[in-house]
């Protein structure tokens, strides 16, 4: 809740990550503001609990903007929630038992994850240097800091422009192809499993290769 008494005030529907970041940005702008949420907590799907020894959460597993050099972490420090808090990166996105006691893991390392997945399964090959190629395409794409020097913030700036040019049509067709249909292509059944259990089957595949990129 704000204490400005200016006449300009705003009411926000409900307080996970984007009403708290809505009421943090209104009352920078010299808003008065009100959050009403139906839980008994903020967070909304950042909220986390506990099970069986096991933290479950829905959210920040994969947090937007970690990294310093990223212009999203700007935002985090604007809000106050990157400051005295550590990020960890873990070397594993995603881990998969099969019922044959084979396991397929998706390592946050762009050329191990290549590696474990040909050798995994060398059937797939096709598709899985597809897929490697659209996260390498995307890794481009990150907007560089504010806090990055003028000229190396200017540079970057222009190859963002020149990337977007340059691989535009196959953005494009990635925006066509869901998880579902990608998933379909993969001869390994545990792959298959894997590409319809991580990303949900009727988003793009796109968004799917920004989040490793």
């Amino acid at each position: 809740m704000g204490n400005n008494t200016n006449e300009d005030s705003i009411i926000i529907i409900g307080a996970g990550f984007a009403g708290l970041a809505a009421g943090i940005y209104a009352q920078m702008n010299g808003y008065h503001t009100q959050i009403f949420e139906m839980h008994d907590k903020p967070g909304g799907l950042c909220t986390s609990w506990e099970r069986k020894g096991f933290t479950i959460d829905c959210c920040i597993h994969w947090l937007v903007g970690s990294s310093p050099e990223s212009s999203m972490h700007d935002f985090w420090e604007e809000a106050g929630i990157s400051q005295d808090r550590e990020f960890i990166n873990m070397d594993e996105y995603y881990r998969l038992e099969g019922p044959d006691g084979r396991t397929l893991v998706f390592y946050s390392d762009i050329d191990r994850l290549e590696k474990h997945l040909l050798e995994f399964s060398p059937q797939d090959s096709e598709s899985i240097r597809e897929f490697i190629e659209g996260i390498r395409m995307c890794l481009v794409f990150d907007s560089p800091s504010k806090h990055t020097p003028l000229f190396h913030r200017q540079v970057k700036k222009a190859g963002l422009i020149f990337n977007f040019i340059k691989n535009g049509k196959k953005m494009h067709r990635w925006m066509k192809i869901t998880s579902a249909d990608f998933a379909n292509r993969f001869k390994d059944p545990l792959l298959r499993k894997a590409f319809e259990e991580m990303w949900i089957p009727e988003f793009s595949m796109f968004f799917m290769l920004f989040t490793f990129a």
